[in-house]
């Protein structure tokens, strides 16, 4: 992947969420987590059929246990043959590859949303605005 299609000036966050885990999870598994997610909203919300989907990624672990459809741990390769069903329900090709985490433009917003300290609350970022879900949903602010 040219690194000069990875500059930040051409790619707009649509939407980062606070994650809820329940019990401390290895990252890898929390970016298999996410890699998944990502692709069950891509397939639903734009109803995707008979396509590619080219998935980046910072965490070479993730990018070749998806790659090769292959892990060790228990976790890991449920949650990959969760995106291999999804892959095969819709007809998508999935490709993962790797990027170097600074040119990850999808990590500021997600530690735009770590920073904001929300005990169990949900924020989404949306377009540039910070909205928090939850009890006190009229609070937006501008990020």
């Amino acid at each position: 992947m040219p690194l000069k299609l990875l500059d930040a000036e051409l790619w707009t966050p649509v939407i980062s969420r606070r994650w809820k885990v329940e019990a401390a999870e290895d990252i890898f598994i929390l970016e298999l987590r996410a890699l998944l997610r990502g692709i069950e909203a891509l397939v639903s919300e734009f109803s995707l059929r008979d396509c590619r989907i080219c998935c980046l990624v910072d965490n070479m672990s993730v990018a070749l246990c998806v790659s090769r459809r292959r892990s060790k741990d228990f976790i890991a390769i449920t949650l990959i043959r969760r995106i291999v069903a999804v892959a095969l329900l819709h007809g998508v090709k999935i490709s993962v590859r790797w990027i170097p985490s600074e040119a990850n433009t999808s990590d500021a917003p997600s530690r735009l949303v770590d920073d904001l300290q929300s005990g169990s609350n949900l924020y989404s970022l949306i377009g540039g605005l910070v909205v928090r879900e939850g009890p006190e949903a009229d609070q937006v602010s501008g990020g």
